[in-house]
C-alpha cells in the first residue's frame, strides 16, 4: 500500500520517530521545570513584569 502511494516507509518511520522522541523530551523538560514556571508565574501576578511601569494603557 505504501509503495503504490510512493511513502517511503523508512523515512516515514523515521520522522515519526523522531517527532515522538522530540515530544518526549518537552514533556520531560516540563515536568523538570514545572515548579519553577509556576514560581514565577505567581510571582508575575503578585508583582509584575519589570516593564508594566513603561506600559501605555
Amino acid at each position: 500500500m505504501a509503495l503504490r502511494h510512493e511513502i517511503n516507509s523508512s523515512r516515514a518511520l523515521e520522522e515519526r520517530l523522531e517527532e515522538l522522541v522530540r515530544q518526549k523530551e518537552r514533556d520531560a523538560w516540563l515536568e523538570r521545570n514545572r515548579a519553577a514556571i509556576e514560581a514565577y508565574n505567581r510571582r508575575v501576578e503578585r508583582e509584575g513584569t519589570f516593564s508594566d511601569n513603561v506600559r501605555t494603557p
